[in-house]
């Protein structure tokens, strides 16, 4: 989240910019769009949804009033893991003279390469670049070849404050020695668990680059690199959904990219009502998802995830809910 405000100070808050309002283009982490909406005055954000070509022109009617001072989105996005034309999306970019900011944090560097669309590069090294979940830090990254690099070079030497304690520094650069084995692993891992949810009648909809907007993605994929760790599922039932969630052995919590496999059942709980924690608040996060979605950050070591999902598949038939049932009902009738 530093690396996005940093972002979104130095290209909204100076210059140009100022006065302009940013776009979420596509689905994002609540957080993103949070920071967009609260730190840029009365301009605030515009969220633009990517779910159909459609959706591109929407964003140019937004372009078009020419009040926007940057174009934000994620590559692949959380917690939907879709992957937006990135190439087509910097045309537009370009033609409106916006910059585009690209969060790379779920692609990682290892397996996609942004570079050629991105103004700004904003990455979590809190997430798979550490492995840990122990300690937290950002990088924000200047693209050479971008119209804007001058501008923001300088804007970052004039005002860059270097606040990240040096004993984090050293335990990042310590983790981080294991980054490419541990990727590869979570990579292998997470296909594996794909293949075993779509194989089940129970598993409604599996979100993952390998099966959906996989073109778009291979645009942007590495030679060598893999397809993520992270991928996010809906079941027919809510009430099996629960149950599952429940019954899954592994950890459970709102971090990704660790070692160790996380679930996490992200609608409820990564942007709950403050007042009822069944129902997502519009006025937070305009995004309709399944509150009973179930997001899940494959790791390479521990317990094994293909075979925890498959025992609790295998036992959703004598688990318990692990929610209240008015929760269960709620869902069922408000999907």
């Amino acid at each position: 989240m530093a690396s996005i405000y940093n972002a979104h100070q130095m290209i909204s808050q100076y210059g140009k910019g100022q006065g302009k309002k940013t776009i979420q283009f596509g689905v994002s982490y609540a957080s993103s769009r949070r920071i967009q909406n609260e730190f840029n005055g009365t301009a605030g954000a515009t969220y633009v949804p990517y779910n159909s070509e459609n959706d591109f022109k929407k964003l140019v009617h937004e372009l078009a009033k020419r009040d926007t001072c940057a174009v934000f989105c994620e590559a692949p996005s959380n917690p939907l893991l879709h992957t937006i034309d990135l190439p087509r999306l910097k045309e537009m970019t370009n033609k409106y003279d916006v910059p585009l900011v690209i969060d790379n944090t779920i692609g990682t560097w290892l397996d996609v390469d942004v570079t050629p669309y991105a103004d700004v590069i904003v990455t979590s090294l809190t997430k798979s670049f550490t492995g840990g979940g122990n300690v937290m830090g950002g990088a924000l990254t200047l693209n050479p070849s971008s119209k804007h690099y001058t501008e923001y070079r300088a804007h970052l030497h004039e005002h860059h404050k270097d606040h990240l304690y040096i004993r984090d520094a050293l335990e990042i650069e310590k983790q981080s020695r294991t980054f490419e084995q541990r990727v590869d692993g979570m990579n292998a891992q997470a296909l594996k668990l794909v293949a075993l949810l779509q194989s089940s009648s129970v598993v409604k909809q599996v979100n993952h680059p390998s099966v959906i907007d996989t073109d778009a993605y291979n645009k942007i994929r590495k030679p060598n690199g893999g397809y993520g760790s992270l991928l996010s599922f809906t079941m027919h039932d809510p009430e099996n959904a629960v149950k599952l969630y429940d019954s899954l052995q592994g950890f459970k919590g709102q971090s990704l990219g660790m070692h160790f496999t996380i679930a996490l059942m992200y609608g409820i709980f990564a942007n709950p009502d403050k007042q009822n924690p069944t129902i997502l608040n519009p006025t937070l996060d305009p995004i309709a998802l399944d509150p009973l979605m179930i997001r899940v950050s494959v790791g390479c070591e521990g317990l094994n995830p293909v075979e925890d999902f498959k025992q609790a598949l295998a036992g959703l038939d004598n688990a318990q809910p692990a929610l209240s049932t008015s929760l269960v009902n709620f869902t069922a009738t408000h999907n």
